[in-house]
């Protein structure tokens, strides 16, 4: 709800489109460069201060709003994403392969997104009792507790010192930078993932025009946070499914099913086309995972952390591309036409899914 604090403090649509660039931006100047530090320091160290960035973000915007505030609040979160983001990711598969189950990945990555999407599905329907209770106030106390508390449980998250330690230095971190950089661009397995990655991630972002689908569809906009909750579900499904094991190239499959069943559901023009979008996205969900395992398993070199953040930031891009093309389509042919004709890459996406992730399979093969 903090796009609805900006507007009631009085700020215009300029100021907050500005703040979301911001936003942006800063993630994405700090994606790669925090992931080379994740290769160097401790990861659980950068997790906690991760956490605890994004509390004090939500923390001053209710205490003090204002444009100025909302700014630092911004860039506060943007360095928390930044070192959050391939970190656990890193931390994860390390810490499995440093007893012998790095195969359990896949497994213990779905069950964390299950894990954090139902966080969401709770906290989305809790939010208007909240709001009605405690207002602005309320909701930002209540975020910034929630982000100690992570850090708190992010604070026991095991910290196996790597056999590589490198002492940290300027010279270090660039050798760092330079090898995750480079084995992103150079190791072909690695490469074609992270451009599958890159694909499901810019096109999961859309879910930010999905309530003006449902709104174009004449739905009561009372009913539309809970047509697009039915997303969120279908991700939560999809990422439990991605915690259990099948082959990897039946992502591909669910992808290339996942542009018609959306693009069907933007076109009906009726609240039941929300069931398919609500499959079709839990079939990207579920993709994303098992990609991302996949790339996990082909990194060789040492700086995990940064090919991870290559992944996220090459994902950000796509997201902006995707962006500006559902903008173009909707200016002249509407919300759900729009969101067909995006729809359009997935099938391409999925059959080079299919193609390069042959024989990888999840983990109980």
């Amino acid at each position: 709800m903090y796009a609805l604090l900006f507007a009631d403090t009085g700020l215009t649509t300029g100021e907050i489109s500005f703040l979301l660039v911001l936003w942006s931006i800063v993630g994405m100047v700090l994606e790669i460069p925090s992931g080379a530090l994740a290769d160097l320091v401790s990861r659980r160290a950068l997790i906690v201060v991760a956490a605890l960035c994004n509390g004090a973000a939500f923390a001053v915007w209710v205490l003090r709003p204002s444009f100025a505030v909302f700014a630092v609040g911004f860039v506060l979160w943007g360095v928390g994403g930044a070192l959050e983001t391939g970190t656990l990711d890193a931390l994860l598969y390390d810490e499995l392969t440093g007893v012998g189950a790095e195969d359990q990945y896949q497994r213990w990555a779905g069950l964390g997104e299950s894990a954090s999407l139902t966080g969401q599905v709770g906290a989305t329907l809790a939010a208007p009792l909240l709001f009605d209770r405690a207002g602005y106030l309320g909701l930002g106390a209540v975020s910034a507790v929630a982000c100690v508390a992570a850090a708190m449980v992010a604070s026991t998250l095991p910290n196996t010192p790597r056999v590589d330690r490198i002492e940290v230095t300027p010279r270090s971190w660039f050798a760092m930078l330079r090898a995750g950089v480079g084995e992103a661009a150079t190791h072909p397995p690695v490469r074609r993932l992270i451009l599958v990655s890159a694909a499901l991630l810019g096109f999961s972002s859309l879910d930010e025009f999905f309530p003006l689908v449902a709104q174009e569809q004449g739905v009561a906009t009372a009913l539309v946070p809970l047509l697009t909750l039915g997303t969120v579900v279908g991700q939560l499904v999809g990422s439990a499914l991605a915690a259990r094991t099948a082959p990897a190239k039946l992502a591909g499959v669910g992808v290339i099913l996942s542009g018609g069943l959306i693009a069907a559901g933007a076109l009906s023009g009726s609240p039941w086309g929300w069931l398919p979008i609500g499959v079709g996205y839990g079939m990207v969900q579920y993709a994303t995972i098992v990609t991302d395992a996949a790339l996990q398993h082909a990194v060789r070199g040492p700086a995990r952390a940064t090919v991870t953040s290559v992944t996220s930031l090459s994902g950000e891009v796509t997201g902006i591309g995707c962006y500006l093309a559902w903008g173009l389509a909707a200016g002249t042919t509407g919300a759900g036409d729009a969101m067909a004709w995006v729809c359009l890459p997935l099938p391409l996406v999925g059959l080079f899914a299919i193609r390069w992730m042959r024989g990888r399979v999840g983990p109980a093969e």
